[in-house]
């Protein structure tokens, strides 16, 4: 198939994305729902890849390239920033308002972070069908003087489906990928005299809602100056996340990426190096935050075997790096990356480690 057939393809393609998102606000911070650790070790640079069980989070159509089915339950994942251990305080007493706000000022300005969840998923060749539970808390305290916290936590539920087909002799991929979400969220700014109050319980300010989303794209491979390129488009929670119970809407975005595969010969034997490269939230560049590198993100990945592969990029100007090691069914798999709190790459980072072990059938 001409290459020039499959460009126009992704056009369409793009511009009925453009068309399903045009109604909606430019995407904002708003939280991104799933993000797996060899995307995060590969600067997150993920849409011209999606050959795995993060496919449906990424881009649906990658399922096209699934090679051999597996099923896996409860993956756990664990992604960590900062956690004060003056976290655990007791609550529903008199808390001394003095030491409630010492213990605050020693967080001004740094944000806490901690994600945790589980996957369970059967994945085959343009079919996957999962579950996924997640938990966040995430918070930060601002003001030394007389402190306060806004809190952004919650508990998801995810039901999702992923399909893909292939066409033009799989030359393009194109797939869909629905999915239920029931959320619990506390978004909430607390003061010291709220925390310190006898009466003071955060789980009256959480709100509950469900809201169904859509994501679809399209990945068009081929190949240029000897080597297998791809170039992808992925359309994420199409006409927005909608929650019901007054739980806060997630814009939708639209992320565009190419891929290389590279082989070489090196040492003990022949190896393929693949190269990724993402521009994410086409929608919100053109609004207030206009931060080019901060929309970029860039990735590698490197398996010497089966058993160990090496991974390392860019994110939001950001160094990251990562690796996983297969030992039979098991799958333990590393990310260190940086999220930009900023306006701009570069302005404010916050390291975070992210570590997944998974049972693969």
């Amino acid at each position: 198939m001409p290459i020039k057939q499959g460009v126009n393809m992704l056009k369409r393609l793009f511009f009925a994305i453009w068309l399903a998102g045009i109604a909606v606000e430019p995407a904002s911070a708003g939280e991104i729902l799933y993000r797996g650790v060899r995307p995060l070790a590969m600067g997150d640079a993920f849409t011209a890849v999606a050959n795995d069980e993060n496919a449906a989070f990424y881009n649906p159509a990658g399922l096209h390239w699934i090679e051999t089915p597996h099923t896996a339950f409860l993956t756990p994942q664990v992604d960590i920033g900062t956690i004060p251990a003056s976290l655990i305080s007791p609550c529903g007493t008199e808390i001394d308002t003095a030491t409630i706000t010492d213990t605050l000022r020693g967080m001004v300005g740094k944000r806490q972070y901690l994600r945790g969840s589980l996957l369970t998923d059967y994945l085959r060749r343009d079919i996957q069908l999962g579950i996924l539970l997640q938990a966040r808390l995430e918070f930060e305290v601002h003001q030394p003087s007389y402190p306060y916290v806004d809190v952004d936590s919650g508990t998801d539920i995810v039901y999702f489906l992923g399909v893909a087909q292939g066409v033009w002799d799989d030359a393009l991929k194109m797939g869909f990928s629905p999915k239920l979400v029931q959320r619990n969220e506390l978004a909430k700014r607390y003061t010291v005299t709220d925390i310190s109050s006898s009466n003071f319980d955060f789980m009256g300010d959480v709100k509950s809602g469900s809201a169904v989303g859509l994501d679809f794209g399209a990945i068009y491979t081929t190949e240029m100056m000897g080597y297998e390129t791809s170039f992808g488009v992925a359309g994420q929670n199409i006409g927005r996340l909608n929650f019901s119970g007054g739980v806060n809407s997630v814009p939708a975005k639209v992320n565009l990426g190419a891929s290389m595969r590279i082989p070489f010969d090196m040492w003990f034997g022949p190896y393929t190096l693949l190269a990724a490269l993402d521009f994410k939230d086409v929608w919100n560049f053109y609004g207030p935050d206009r931060d080019i590198p901060k929309r970029f993100h860039f990735g590698m990945e490197l398996p010497f075997n089966k058993y160990f592969t090496l991974r390392a990029g860019i994110k939001q100007s950001y160094w990251t790096y990562g690796a996983a090691l297969a030992i039979g069914i098991l799958k333990f798999s590393y990310a260190n990356y940086t999220e930009e709190l900023g306006g701009y790459g570069g302005q404010r980072g916050d390291v975070r480690n992210v570590l997944e072990v998974a049972a693969v059938f």
